[in-house]
């Protein structure tokens, strides 16, 4: 893997993590890469187990319990992930979402993956940003409403 794709794949978003749970328990890293993020929050005590699930996660931090590679749009493979590994007391979805054709789908997979009382943690970035929508339309034109916040 290039020095660049390593970087981006091992950067913790404490910026998001600071709303994560006292007591995140069971983690699991969707799209997160080599798992810095989940491997964070087990480092400082707040995830007793740290999961991953990405194309790359074959490369996991030693900190990772599992890594899981594959296609998140694949519906067998956290199936699999959930069969395996129970339910989840924290899933992070951290800019992965926007990247797989039906989000709402993974979504609705993940919250089944969900212990009692368990939290989806996402972050979306800006899809308002000008780049990315001229981009957006430049491949395709969408009709969807804009949601404000």
């Amino acid at each position: 893997m290039n020095s660049v794709r390593r970087e981006y794949h091992a950067l913790v978003r404490s910026d998001v993590l600071e709303l994560a749970p006292q007591k995140a328990g069971s983690v699991l890293d969707v799209g997160g890469g080599i798992g810095a993020s989940a491997a964070y929050l087990k480092s400082i005590g707040k995830a007793s187990k740290a999961i991953v699930v990405d194309l790359v996660a074959e490369h996991h931090l030693p900190e990772i319990d599992k890594g899981y590679s594959g296609n998140l749009e694949d519906s067998h493979l956290l199936a699999h992930i959930a069969g395996e590994q129970g339910l989840f007391d924290t899933i992070l979805c951290l800019d992965v979402l926007e990247h797989v054709s039906d989000p709402w789908s993974v979504v609705n997979q993940l919250v089944s993956m969900l212990a009692p009382g368990g939290v989806i943690i996402a972050s979306i970035p800006n899809v308002r940003n000008y780049r990315l929508v001229l981009l957006w339309y430049s491949r395709i034109s969408l009709n969807l409403p804009i949601l404000e916040f």
